[in-house]
């Protein structure tokens, strides 16, 4: 991680947050709650929307500061906050929460989840549910 002493300064790890924004989604709720922890805790933060609709939309001034359309940095960690519908950028940087909680996950987002550093889900039953279908980040 990127976190250490730099210039005679401690350096707090760079995360780029990659989430739904705006709107009254469950991701967009834990994406904004996971924003101003990680800022609260000193994490230097930068949210790229994952939905349009965010720039239609008045976001709150703390969500909005560090919002952008195209990355401003490579962070330490690449935080998903999404349905896993894409492959993972870099496998070695990208952490996934999802809170698909079905009987079954879209077969696609198994090879996208492996291909990540670590998933995160809400549930006990919700880490059973992806394990007993593959997933094994």
């Amino acid at each position: 991680m990127g976190n250490g002493w730099v210039d005679g300064g401690y350096s707090m790890p760079k995360v780029l947050i990659r989430t739904q924004v705006g709107d009254k989604s469950s991701y967009a709720f834990h994406g904004e709650y996971a924003i101003r922890g990680l800022r609260k805790r000193g994490w230097e933060v930068a949210v790229v929307p994952i939905n349009r609709e965010a720039w239609k939309v008045v976001l709150p001034r703390d969500i909005a500061e560090v919002t952008y359309k195209t990355p401003p940095w490579v962070g330490d960690v690449e935080f998903f906050i999404y349905p896993a519908k894409v492959a993972p950028w870099n496998k070695h940087l990208t952490v996934w929460k999802t809170m698909w909680e079905t009987t079954r996950l879209p077969q696609n987002w198994v090879p996208n989840l492996n291909g990540c550093r670590e998933v995160m889900v809400p549930t006990v039953m919700g880490a059973s549910l992806f394990s007993a279908q593959g997933v094994t980040s």
